[in-house]
């Protein structure tokens, strides 16, 4: 098969970190960035690049990492990903590859031959030398620091040399081998992303409920039963827990109660496994996440190699099911749930009273307490719950007790800053905030003053906002920018910057002040009038 030999090399460190190898052409940017993580030695996780001398840019996750948390609108910001690298490693014969695009560790990749007869559907790694830095230690001039200065850092260098692992070429031929090679890439439809027909796999790699559910630890199997529902299975032993998961399988109404609080992508996801199960190197960050959500609660399993699928019984107890109904009860459940994550992330503590009042402001029907109370039970299945409650609040779970009681004395006698619905439900998404033209402003001085590019100023403001959103302190807002890789500011780029920092925080939506701004609470301290389509509901009837 068609295939690139490269040579890939760590830029603006000594000694040299390098690496000669060979990967195969028709493969997508994203897992070109998964497969030199590898070979350099990097853990993975961050954001990438790629770009070649007349200008050509692709930026992207890595496939199949542990990704840091990115905010979906920074996604979409993500050029070209999933194309394929043919037409640019046949143009060129240099190109610059940078890992951690706040770091930023940038390499050089040579295209030393294009080889037409390449025997294997993985890469190999054919030389090198050099062990790879540690992540997230500030880039190769932070890295050059601790290795030129030991004596600074003491017992924290040894530490620092631990976590550097030695690169052995074998080893990682074969870590290369078991991670790329395992499929066979022939039996793969082109398009990204896509699935494998049942006849492309041995039938006996898949296994039938019963033997799937016995492969389980006992633990494992009781974990099942709590997340399903079902009762009973204490004191039982492995055979008969199975069975009585069976049981509740096949019920229609545990099966829907199962289904309540997945949304319309988890149920797509879902019935596409009926037909076309799904090798896990062939699936997005996201969508092997939902296929572990049915994965914990029994409906979804995998094989040995890593292929997704639900078997056979599975599938026959879901279509007894009245589909259209479960369709408007999970609709309900996923409006209500909209409704909570908005309310937590635009206020981190918000009344339960009070959120029922604005549900009942903007949608027709009621929601009761004990509605309000089996959805947010329902919620708590999914892994990472943004949502706590207690003593008639509901409130971010990343609030401890001690912040909690903190916070709601900040927030005592303000009112709820209610936007019209449609810009209520942004806030569903944690990392959803307006942009006032103060933060505008903000990105533009990293731009033309600090030499920040685009994107990195961009993210670095998303960044400072949430931080001003959610209660931090400037020191804290100091310590990012300091983490940020850029130039050191003069005396007048530290006046300007603060200045605008001061701008931009006072426009900021806030959780101590319940969504409010600085400057909306003081315009209505001085009688201002808010615009009609806000509503401050107050804190007491």
């Amino acid at each position: 098969m068609k295939a690139y030999q490269i040579r890939i090399s760590l830029e603006a460190v000594e000694p040299k970190v390098w690496r000669q190898a060979v990967i195969p052409a028709g493969i997508t940017f994203s897992r070109l960035s998964a497969i030199l993580n590898d070979v350099m030695g990097w853990i993975g996780g961050h954001l990438f690049s790629v770009t070649a001398p007349d200008g050509y840019y692709v930026s992207g996750i890595p496939e199949c990492e542990e990704m840091e948390v990115i905010p979906d609108f920074f996604r979409d910001k993500l050029s070209g990903g999933s194309d394929a690298i043919d037409s640019v490693f046949t143009s060129h014969k240099n190109l610059s590859y940078v890992y951690d695009l706040g770091d930023s560790w940038e390499h050089l990749i040579q295209v030393e031959a294009v080889l037409d007869d390449y025997p294997h559907t993985y890469p190999q790694v054919l030389d090198g030398d050099g062990d790879c830095p540690p992540e997230d230690i500030g880039g190769p001039y932070a890295y050059m620091n601790i290795m030129e200065h030991p004596q600074e850092y003491g017992e924290e260098y040894e530490d620092f040399l631990d976590e550097m692992e030695p690169f052995d070429l074998e080893e990682t031929n074969c870590y290369l081998e078991e991670v790329y090679g395992g499929y066979d890439k022939e039996n793969r439809q082109q398009n990204s992303g896509s699935s494998i027909p049942f006849a492309a796999y041995d039938e006996d790699d898949f296994t039938d409920l019963e033997e799937s559910l016995l492969d389980y630890r006992v633990e494992d199997l009781k974990c099942i039963c709590r997340e399903l529902g079902i009762q009973g299975y204490s004191g039982l032993r492995k055979q008969q827990i199975v069975d009585l998961l069976l049981l509740g399988i096949a019920d229609k109404e545990v099966l829907s109660g199962a289904l309540l609080d997945m949304d319309d992508e988890q149920m797509d996801f879902f019935e596409s496994l009926f037909d076309a199960p799904c090798f896990f190197l062939d699936l997005t960050e996201e969508a092997i996440r939902i296929a572990d959500e049915f994965l914990r609660r029994g409906l979804v399993f995998q094989t040995f190699s890593g292929t997704y699928f639900v078997p056979e019984e599975v599938q026959q107890a879901y279509r007894s099911i009245d589909r259209e109904t479960l369709s408007k009860r999970r609709r309900r459940v996923q409006l209500i749930l909209s409704y909570c994550r908005a309310a937590v992330n635009l206020y981190g503590i918000v009344e339960t009273g009070h959120l029922l009042k604005i549900f009942h402001q903007q949608n027709e029907g009621s929601l009761g307490y004990s509605e309000l109370f089996d959805v947010l039970k329902l919620a708590d299945r999914q892994e990472g719950c943004p949502i706590n409650w207690k003593e008639g609040y509901l409130y971010d779970s990343e609030i401890d007790l001690e912040i909690f009681d903190i916070l709601l004395e900040q927030q005592e006698e303000k009112p709820y800053y209610v936007p019209p619905k449609e810009e209520f439900l942004k806030y569903q998404d944690f990392y959803y905030c307006e942009k006032p033209l103060a933060w505008k402003a903000m990105e533009h001085f990293f731009e033309s003053d600090m030499g920040l590019d685009p994107f990195k100023a961009e993210l670095l403001c998303h960044e400072l906002e949430m931080l001003v959103h959610v209660g931090a302190s400037m020191d804290v807002l100091m310590e990012l920018l300091e983490a940020f890789d850029m130039p050191e500011p003069s005396d007048t780029q530290i006046i300007k910057l603060t200045q605008l920092l001061m701008e931009a925080w006072n426009c900021t939506r806030m959780v101590i002040n319940r969504g409010f701004t600085p400057n909306e609470l003081r315009g209505m301290e001085e009688g201002e009038e808010l615009p009609d389509n806000v509503i401050p509901f107050p804190v007491r009837n």
